[in-house]
């Protein structure tokens, strides 16, 4: 099922209908049958891995979200993630663009920082100030952890944008809301995962078709991400500063 919206088609299918169409594909199963329970297993198993992996490619998310954080004051470090300080999501990565706000409403973005060492690098990390003008990620097996620089001497809003993975398919007949192109580039790529465990070469065309829609979702997801926030990240003049800078 289809559903229009503003930003777009949606299209809703389940794990099944992808799975299906992929050994179809292959030429394992014929227009109008149905998988076999063993290939539902396989299938279901190789298509969340896939997603899994998927997760990582930038371009492959197509939904980066913000959310609203209250970050105390007097506070360096954050936990994230189910029953953490943020009981939200753990992010996979936190994207630039990512700002506080005070209580009068004014926006203060932040240099995410990426490497650990250069959050390590910073000799006194208990330097106060009215807001942080570095973020680091520690993304975690369970918890991530964020730590800001300086330590903010009031309570903040955290604008924190984040990368929200794929989600995977708990069984065979969940169904998942995804933009248009993202189910023809599932059945066809599950089925290039599927090639050598299912023993069928994969043709020549539908190899061709399961790249080319792959690089069309990455074509369609390389935009410019709340560009008004990465304006003023430039427009600041924080894009290339030093980390011991502090502005």
């Amino acid at each position: 099922m289809a559903v229009n919206t503003e930003n777009g088609t949606l299209s809703s299918f389940t794990a099944s209908d992808i799975i299906t169409r992929a050994y179809r594909i292959l030429g394992d199963i014929a227009t109008g049958e149905t998988i076999t329970a063993a290939q539902g297993s396989v299938g279901l198993e190789a298509l969340n891995a896939m997603l899994d992996a998927f997760s990582i490619e930038r371009l492959m998310i197509y939904e980066v979200r913000q959310e609203d954080l209250t970050w105390p004051s007097s506070t360096t470090s954050r936990t994230i993630g189910s029953g953490a300080d943020f009981d939200t999501h753990r992010p996979d990565r936190v994207e630039t663009g990512t700002f506080f706000i005070d209580s009068n409403n004014i926006a203060y973005p932040v240099d995410i920082i990426r490497n650990r060492e250069v959050y390590d690098s910073i000799p006194d990390k208990t330097v106060t100030s009215s807001y942080p003008s570095k973020l680091f990620y520690d993304p975690s097996s369970t918890w991530g952890t964020l730590y800001v620089y300086p330590i903010p001497d009031a309570s903040l809003t955290l604008k924190l944008n984040s990368w929200q993975p794929l989600q995977i398919f708990d069984n065979l007949t969940e169904a998942h809301v995804l933009p248009a192109g993202y189910r023809r580039m599932m059945a066809y790529n599950l089925a290039l995962e599927l090639e050598s465990e299912a023993g069928l070469p994969m043709a020549s065309n539908a190899i061709r078709i399961a790249l080319q829609s792959k690089a069309s979702i990455k074509k369609h997801n390389n935009l410019p991400i709340l560009s008004s926030t990465s304006t003023a990240y430039v427009l600041d003049g924080r894009g290339r500063s030093d980390i011991m800078a502090g502005q």
